[in-house]
């Protein structure tokens, strides 16, 4: 999922990041976290489907909260918006836009909680799916189950743990998709890694779980193993 926040006050947006990162450590849940520092920032990007959930402070320069919301609501009206502020002011108003939940700053971990509870109630965590054809058969697979990408006689292969799916999809197109994800990675000119399928990193290959293994970029394999190693820092800190 794809989580937004809108706040021009730094110290509020490295306070919601953590909580936010706390909450998914112990779910099996992809996320992402765009920050922004105002509300024409983020309405100059957003486009329609591209966010989950927005964390959108009222009281900001310019354009507030509430008038964002309702540039959103009107642009993407599945878009799940929480509503933060230092005063409840705004707290019937948000009904207008059908904000999910309403955060009094300062609020504490277990108001967040509560917040993220509620849209899970109403949204749930769904692993993306990733949708294809292959010999005529519509597949989808979760990303989890995708071990890495690469062609077989002009055809994109979708490797899994036991499987391989030949599709008529360019290789371009699945991975414009694929690398929206924070799991995967470019390994070199055509092969694409799901990062958690990565068992043991050697000198030019990356060992799979599955026993399969991918080439490094020969040029750049330094560069390549650095973003592996920072993935998996990242992972390990989510876990403390």
């Amino acid at each position: 999922m794809k989580i937004a926040i809108v706040d021009d006050m730094h110290r509020d947006r490295i306070c919601l990041v953590s909580y936010i990162k706390k909450y998914f450590a112990t779910r099996n849940v992809s996320y992402e976290i765009v920050e922004f520092s105002s509300g024409e920032e983020f309405l100059d990007q957003f486009v329609k489907d591209e966010y989950d959930l927005v964390f959108l402070d009222i009281y900001m320069k310019q354009k507030n909260g509430m008038e964002v919301a309702r540039e959103v609501y009107q642009k993407d009206s599945k878009v799940s918006i929480v509503f933060q502020s230092t005063s409840d002011e705004f707290g019937v108003a948000s009904y207008a836009v059908h904000a999910l939940y309403y955060l009094l700053k300062p609020y504490s971990e277990g108001d967040f909680m509560q917040a993220m509870d509620k849209y899970q109630q109403q949204k749930g965590f769904e692993e993306p799916v990733l949708d294809f054809v292959s010999e005529r058969v519509e597949v989808q697979l979760e990303y989890h189950n995708i071990y890495f990408l690469d062609t077989i006689k002009r055809k994109t292969a979708v490797h899994t743990k036991d499987h391989v799916f030949l599709t008529s999809s360019t290789f371009a197109e699945i991975s414009e998709i694929l690398l929206k994800d924070r799991r995967f990675l470019m390994c070199r000119r055509g092969v694409l890694v799901n990062m958690e399928a990565i068992e043991k990193v050697e000198s030019e290959i990356f060992r799979l779980k599955n026993g399969e293994s991918v080439p490094l970029h020969l040029r750049n394999k330094s560069k390549i193993k650095q973003e592996y190693l920072s993935f998996m820092t990242e992972r390990m800190h989510l876990q403390e």
